[in-house]
């Protein structure tokens, strides 16, 4: 007569049900992933620890998206991200069958290109979005390009755009495959560029956060050049305090302070500098020394350079928001992270210390597992401030 026996563990996902005449020890099913980790397009590793390993006639997979293997270990590629139930059938010599099951989450495949900015060699550099750090092109240097102490960057179709806190520039060029020549769109004199951090640019009109007089200005780059700014937010009236990263959305202007430890928002259609709301603070949201920050929909993300941490919360309810942590250090190797992108479901970012650059799915398991998309020694990531993921 036939007897079969099914194990699940619930610690590691898997779930324990057995049936029959005796016990047999616990076991759990190993998971390992290729280069990329566990994503779409990347081979996945699944090894079944046998209770009695001599006693095994065949192993029989089947891998929740209608696809099966055979053997052990077996080796399958996910096509399409989710979550899937893996299941293992173990066939005994005794006629008995033993079943193991887990699940797992896959993300999808890394798409699109990479720029970051360097303040250790001034430099700005991209490369394509693999699962494994990548290889790097210099476009912009100091010699050719004035690269000086860059901080933001931003790249519009096949502009680049970034700041110089070196000589107070902001600076744009073509991207090609070498280091550009740059034209100079704001500087001191003209435009009163003082320790510019944030940087963004919407269609022609510049917009940047200046450390050294609390503004955050804006002007259009398609007229005479530099070009002449205008205050749209300040210290007085809009409580700009040392202000390191912006974004705008259509009316509205959102910016970190590293001051008072909060993330405002302020409507920039009416009268300038704008009247702020505090959408994040320090209390209620855990902001400590913020860089970014990025709304999705309703979806405010920040990183916490001093905690090591990136933080988001739902900002259609009550503000201050209440936070929730999607990285960080043990799990996710935040390292005094600087600029974060999120986009779809994956999030990226710039760890200054360890000159990483990081991605990690937000839709699973949080704080998410990361990647290292970009390193100093295969790609050259050296003192990096500032992200920019294009498609």
């Amino acid at each position: 007569m036939r007897q079969v026996f099914q194990f699940c563990l619930l610690s590691m996902g898997i779930i324990l049900v057995v049936s029959g005449c005796s016990f047999l020890p616990i076991d759990r099913i190993a998971v390992s992933y290729g280069l990329g980790g566990a994503i779409t397009g990347v081979a996945v590793t699944f090894t079944a620890n046998a209770p009695m390993p001599d006693h095994v006639l065949q192993y029989l997979w089947y891998f929740g998206d209608g696809s099966q293997g055979a053997g052990n270990p077996s080796t399958h590629t996910f096509s399409s991200p989710g979550t899937f139930t893996v299941q293992v059938n173990i066939a005994l010599d005794d006629d008995s069958l033993i079943t193991f099951t887990t699940t797992i989450t896959i993300g999808s495949a890394f798409t699109g290109t990479l720029y970051w900015t360097n303040s250790g060699d001034d430099t700005i550099r991209s490369c394509p979005i693999g699962g494994s750090p990548c290889t790097s092109t210099i476009i912009a240097d100091n010699a050719t390009s004035g690269v000086n102490s860059p901080l933001s960057l931003q790249v519009a179709g096949s502009t680049l755009y970034w700041t110089n806190s070196g000589d107070t520039t902001i600076r744009s060029c073509p991207i090609g495959g070498s280091p550009c020549a740059s034209t100079v769109l704001a500087d001191n004199a003209t435009s009163v560029v003082g320790g510019p951090h944030g940087l963004q640019v919407v269609g022609t009109t510049l917009y940047w956060t200046n450390e050294s007089d609390q503004t955050i200005r804006s002007c259009d780059s398609s007229g005479s050049l530099p070009c002449t700014s205008t205050i749209i937010a300040d210290n007085a009236t809009s409580g700009v305090i040392h202000s390191s990263g912006l974004q705008v959305l259509g009316n509205a202007l959102y910016w970190s302070n590293n001051g008072s430890n909060t993330i405002r928002g302020c409507d920039i259609s009416g009268s300038l500098p704008c009247s702020s709301t505090i959408i994040a603070d320090n209390a209620t949201s855990g902001v400590v020394q913020s860089s970014g920050p990025q709304v999705v929909g309703s979806t405010l993300y920040w990183s916490n350079v001093a905690g090591n941490m990136i933080r988001s919360c739902d900002i259609s309810g009550a503000l201050p928001c209440t936070s929730a942590t999607i990285a960080d250090n043990a799990t996710s190797g935040a390292d005094f992270p600087q600029s974060i992108q999120v986009g779809g479901s994956t999030l990226y970012w710039v760890n200054e210390f360890s000159a990483t650059i990081h991605s990690c799915d937000i839709s699973g398991s949080l704080p998410c597992t990361s990647t290292i998309i970009a390193d100093n020694a295969s790609s050259g990531v050296s003192f990096p401030s500032d992200l920019f993921i294009a498609p």
